[in-house]
Parts: structure tokens; C-alpha cells; sequence
């Protein structure tokens, strides 16, 4: 839902933390943040991943039971 509106909004830039593979917008298997093939989506954000990965991998740890 998150990259839908951000592709709809056409935001230009989404910089995030951490991937989370199974459900990403971009790293999962429908990767529709980068997705080249949503024509009428274009052009597609610039993705900046990894900015304090270490913290967001602390933060998440941190809350796991």
C-alpha cells in the first residue's frame, strides 16, 4: 500500500533503513517502487537503502519478545 502511494504521489526520493525482502516495495518479488513497467507511474523514485541500518537492526531487535 505504502509504494502505491508514493508512485501515485510520484515522490521523487524514499530513503530507508532496513529491507525487508518478503513484503518490500523494493526487494521483494513485486518490487513496485522500481518497477520500470507502471507507464503511467514514471519515472520511478530515486531508492537510497542501508542510511543506519545498524540502528534500525538494534531498534528492531529491541522489540522482538
Amino acid at each position: 500500500m505504502c509504494s502505491y502511494v508514493i508512485r501515485q504521489a510520484r515522490i521523487a526520493a524514499v530513503v530507508h533503513g532496513r529491507n525487508t525482502p518478503l513484503i518490500g516495495g523494493v526487494t521483494s518479488a513485486h518490487p513496485i517502487l522500481t518497477a520500470a513497467d507502471f507507464d503511467p507511474w514514471r519515472p520511478a523514485p530515486e531508492v537510497i537503502g542501508g542510511v543506519l541500518e545498524e540502528e534500525c537492526l538494534a531498534l528492531r531487535k529491541r522489540s522482538e519478545p
